[in-house]
Protein backbone atom coordinates (compact mmCIF):
# COMPACT_ATOMS: atom_id res chain seq x y z
CA UNK A 1 0.00 0.00 0.00
CA UNK A 2 1.11 3.63 -0.94
CA UNK A 3 0.18 6.71 1.32
CA UNK A 4 -1.00 9.92 -0.05
CA UNK A 5 -1.11 13.63 1.51
CA UNK A 6 -4.46 15.44 0.79
CA UNK A 7 -3.40 18.89 -0.67
CA UNK A 8 -6.29 21.20 -1.25
CA UNK A 9 -6.84 24.11 -3.26
CA UNK A 10 -8.10 26.75 -0.94
CA UNK A 11 -7.09 30.30 -1.56
CA UNK A 12 -4.54 30.67 1.37
CA UNK A 13 -2.38 28.58 -0.26
CA UNK A 14 -1.94 24.55 0.15
CA UNK A 15 -2.24 22.48 3.07
CA UNK A 16 -1.52 19.36 3.65
CA UNK A 17 -3.61 18.25 6.62
CA UNK A 18 -4.14 14.35 6.85
CA UNK A 19 -2.41 11.36 5.53
CA UNK A 20 -4.31 8.68 3.07
CA UNK A 21 -3.85 5.15 2.36
CA UNK A 22 -5.48 4.87 -1.18
CA UNK A 23 -4.98 5.52 -5.05
CA UNK A 24 -3.99 8.88 -6.36
CA UNK A 25 -6.96 10.57 -7.08
CA UNK A 26 -9.08 13.96 -7.37
CA UNK A 27 -11.51 14.45 -5.70
CA UNK A 28 -13.93 16.98 -3.68
CA UNK A 29 -13.41 17.11 0.36
CA UNK A 30 -16.59 17.83 2.23
CA UNK A 31 -15.80 21.67 2.93
CA UNK A 32 -16.56 21.67 -1.01
CA UNK A 33 -12.67 22.10 -1.61
CA UNK A 34 -11.10 20.23 -4.82
CA UNK A 35 -8.41 18.09 -3.59
CA UNK A 36 -5.48 15.40 -5.24
CA UNK A 37 -3.96 13.14 -3.54
CA UNK A 38 0.00 13.14 -4.11
CA UNK A 39 1.91 9.64 -3.26
CA UNK A 40 4.76 10.74 -0.56
CA UNK A 41 6.28 7.41 0.59
CA UNK A 42 5.23 4.04 1.98
CA UNK A 43 4.40 4.49 5.82
CA UNK A 44 6.96 2.65 7.42
CA UNK A 45 9.67 4.69 6.59
CA UNK A 46 7.43 7.81 7.91
CA UNK A 47 6.75 5.97 10.61
CA UNK A 48 9.50 5.48 11.89
CA UNK A 49 11.56 8.94 10.91
CA UNK A 50 8.73 10.33 13.28
CA UNK A 51 9.60 8.05 15.87
CA UNK A 52 13.27 9.15 15.48
CA UNK A 53 12.54 12.85 15.26
CA UNK A 54 10.38 12.60 18.40
CA UNK A 55 13.10 11.25 20.39
CA UNK A 56 15.95 14.04 19.29
CA UNK A 57 13.07 16.58 19.55
CA UNK A 58 12.23 15.42 23.25
CA UNK A 59 16.19 15.49 24.08
CA UNK A 60 16.48 18.81 22.63
CA UNK A 61 13.55 20.48 24.61
CA UNK A 62 14.39 19.09 27.75
CA UNK A 63 17.67 20.83 27.40
CA UNK A 64 15.99 23.90 26.61
CA UNK A 65 13.82 23.36 29.47
CA UNK A 66 17.02 23.66 31.82
CA UNK A 67 17.92 26.68 30.18
CA UNK A 68 14.47 28.02 30.15
CA UNK A 69 12.27 28.23 33.93
CA UNK A 70 9.30 29.51 31.59
CA UNK A 71 9.55 25.60 30.22
CA UNK A 72 7.31 23.51 32.51
CA UNK A 73 6.54 20.80 30.83
CA UNK A 74 7.73 19.07 27.64
CA UNK A 75 5.26 16.64 26.19
CA UNK A 76 6.44 14.54 23.02
CA UNK A 77 5.02 11.93 21.16
CA UNK A 78 5.97 10.88 17.47
CA UNK A 79 6.43 14.72 15.51
CA UNK A 80 3.34 15.87 17.95
CA UNK A 81 4.84 17.82 20.47
CA UNK A 82 4.22 20.60 22.98
CA UNK A 83 5.62 22.91 25.44
CA UNK A 84 4.32 24.23 28.41
CA UNK A 85 4.97 27.62 29.29
CA UNK A 86 4.67 28.74 32.89
CA UNK A 87 5.36 31.57 35.28
CA UNK A 88 6.38 31.01 38.56
CA UNK A 89 4.50 32.41 41.81
CA UNK A 90 6.72 33.70 44.48
CA UNK A 91 5.62 30.82 46.50
CA UNK A 92 7.29 28.04 43.85
CA UNK A 93 4.20 27.26 42.05
CA UNK A 94 3.79 27.38 38.51
CA UNK A 95 1.15 28.79 36.86
CA UNK A 96 -0.05 28.97 32.93
CA UNK A 97 1.62 31.56 30.96
CA UNK A 98 -0.55 32.94 28.27
CA UNK A 99 1.42 35.89 27.27
CA UNK A 100 4.04 34.60 27.25
CA UNK A 101 3.22 31.68 25.03
CA UNK A 102 1.35 34.42 22.30
CA UNK A 103 4.37 36.25 22.92
CA UNK A 104 6.69 33.67 21.61
CA UNK A 105 4.27 32.36 19.50
CA UNK A 106 4.65 35.65 17.38
CA UNK A 107 8.31 35.68 17.53
CA UNK A 108 8.48 32.95 16.14
CA UNK A 109 6.29 33.64 13.33
CA UNK A 110 8.08 36.23 12.36
CA UNK A 111 11.17 34.38 12.21
CA UNK A 112 9.12 32.03 9.91
CA UNK A 113 8.26 29.24 12.32
CA UNK A 114 4.28 28.13 12.59
CA UNK A 115 2.45 26.72 15.15
CA UNK A 116 -0.50 26.85 17.38
CA UNK A 117 -0.85 27.60 21.06
CA UNK A 118 -3.42 24.89 22.91
CA UNK A 119 -5.12 25.65 25.90
CA UNK A 120 -4.04 29.46 26.18
CA UNK A 121 -0.04 28.40 27.46
CA UNK A 122 0.81 25.23 25.65
CA UNK A 123 3.10 25.48 22.29
CA UNK A 124 1.78 22.49 20.35
CA UNK A 125 4.14 21.51 17.26
CA UNK A 126 2.36 19.21 14.60
CA UNK A 127 5.11 19.21 11.39
CA UNK A 128 3.97 17.07 8.53
CA UNK A 129 5.37 13.65 8.67
CA UNK A 130 8.20 14.35 5.87
CA UNK A 131 10.33 16.81 8.02
CA UNK A 132 13.76 16.20 8.02
CA UNK A 133 16.21 16.69 11.06
CA UNK A 134 17.88 19.96 9.69
CA UNK A 135 14.55 21.49 9.55
CA UNK A 136 13.15 20.43 13.15
CA UNK A 137 16.59 21.43 14.88
CA UNK A 138 15.75 24.75 13.07
CA UNK A 139 12.59 24.81 14.54
CA UNK A 140 13.84 24.31 18.40
CA UNK A 141 16.55 26.99 17.53
CA UNK A 142 13.89 29.25 16.55
CA UNK A 143 12.24 28.70 19.63
CA UNK A 144 15.00 28.76 21.89
CA UNK A 145 15.80 32.27 20.42
CA UNK A 146 11.79 33.48 21.40
CA UNK A 147 12.35 32.39 24.95
CA UNK A 148 15.73 33.71 25.51
CA UNK A 149 14.10 37.28 23.72
CA UNK A 150 14.00 39.97 27.14
CA UNK A 151 10.71 40.48 28.34
CA UNK A 152 8.97 43.36 29.93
Amino acid sequence: DYFYLAADDRPTGIHFPQLFADHGIVGKASNGYSFRLLEIERLQPLAGNAAELGRHAHARFTALRQRHPSIGDVRVLGLLMGLELVKRTPDGRMEPDPDLAEQVMYDALRRGLNFKVTMGNILTLTPALVLTRAELDQAIDILDTCLSLPRS
